[in-house]
This record gives structure tokens, C-alpha cells and sequence, in this order.
């Protein structure tokens, strides 16, 4: 697969909607498959970012691969939202 040249061996995570209808849940199987340190995340909700779930899964993602050190002393920092 050419495109993944590049970050194969990195650990990615991809989140994709189940019911999405103009990118289909099945077009993320092949690059997941072909990424052996691919997470794969499927939310019960369509293509908006902004539904509930797919905002949960990319801020779960995004805490669980946040570097500690750069909160430092390895806490995490939470702004009041």
C-alpha cells in the first residue's frame, strides 16, 4: 500500500461512523488491515464531528496518546470547559 509508506510502524487511531452514508464504515477496513499498529474506532452515529460519540472516541484518543511529560511531573492538566 503506498500511501501508508510513511507511517507504517506508527500507532494511528481511526474513528469513523457506523451509519456514515458519504464515507462508508467498510472504506476503513482496508487501511486498518494494512496498518498492523491501526486502531480501529467505530461510533454508533453518521459523518458529523460533531455528534456526541465521535467527539467522546477523538478526545478518549487523544487523552490516551496525550504525552505526560508535557503536562508535566506526568499529570494531566484539565481546563475547566
Amino acid at each position: 500500500m503506498l500511501l501508508t509508506t510513511p507511517i507504517l510502524g506508527k500507532p494511528a487511531t481511526i474513528v469513523q461512523g457506523c451509519y456514515n452514508v458519504i464515507c462508508r464504515v467498510r472504506s476503513t477496513f482496508h487501511p486498518a488491515a494494512g496498518l498492523p499498529e491501526t486502531d480501529l474506532k467505530v461510533a454508533l452515529v453518521g459523518h458529523s464531528v460533531m455528534d456526541a460519540a465521535i467527539i467522546a472516541a477523538l478526545v478518549s484518543v487523544t487523552d490516551a496518546t496525550a504525552m505526560p511529560q508535557v503536562w508535566g511531573c506526568g499529570k494531566r492538566r484539565r481546563d475547566p470547559v
